[in-house]
């Protein structure tokens, strides 16, 4: 399927717009657009996608940009996607900058930003809602989020530690287990 770069351009744009402020507030309107809306890649291809940009260093945003536009075309997709999530953010940087002074006192902009706080966590949420509908839940699917989670919450061990010693374990298991024969 051949993508017109209007089109790729347009729907990272609009992505880009409804992003500001949160990387995972992205996801929802993204996986609309390009498994919803325009069919160019079927749920769990986003999924794929979705799981291995999180495990990407940089900003997540960007990553999941890139590799869903590379995906859809190439490296010209890429190259639109990152372009189109970051037209908004530095067009809205280039604006305030100039009032930045006078904007961090403004009781109005603390109020308008404390009101967005649910908005963007329901924006995170939906896609891991729809995930957990589409995917089944098993013991070996949920240890392992809440053992990290719990890790970083009780025992303050760092999220990179646990996802070195969760790479070291997948690769002991590859070796030893030969999940693909």
């Amino acid at each position: 399927m051949r993508i017109s770069s209007f089109d790729l351009l347009k729907v990272f744009l609009h992505t880009g717009l409804t992003a500001i402020g949160s990387s995972y507030a992205a996801i929802e309107p993204l996986r609309r657009y390009v498994v919803e809306e325009k069919g160019w890649m079927d749920a769990d291809t986003f999924g794929q996608c979705l799981t291995l940009t999180q495990a990407m260093p940089g900003i997540f945003g960007l990553n999941l940009a890139s590799y869903v536009g590379h995906r859809l075309a190439g490296w010209r997709g890429s190259v639109l996607a990152v372009l189109g999530m970051l037209a908004a953010p530095l067009a809205l940087v280039a604006a305030v900058s100039p009032f930045v002074g006078d904007l961090r006192s403004s009781a109005w902009l603390a109020s308008f930003l404390k009101g967005t706080a649910p908005a963007i966590v329901a924006l995170i949420l939906l896609p891991v809602l729809g995930m957990l509908n589409k995917e089944t839940l098993s013991l070996s699917t949920i240890w392992i989020p809440v053992g990290a989670a719990l890790a970083i919450a009780l025992m303050g061990i760092s999220p990179t530690y646990i996802i070195a010693g969760l790479v070291f374990l997948a690769l002991l298991y590859a070796l030893l287990m030969h999940p693909d024969e």
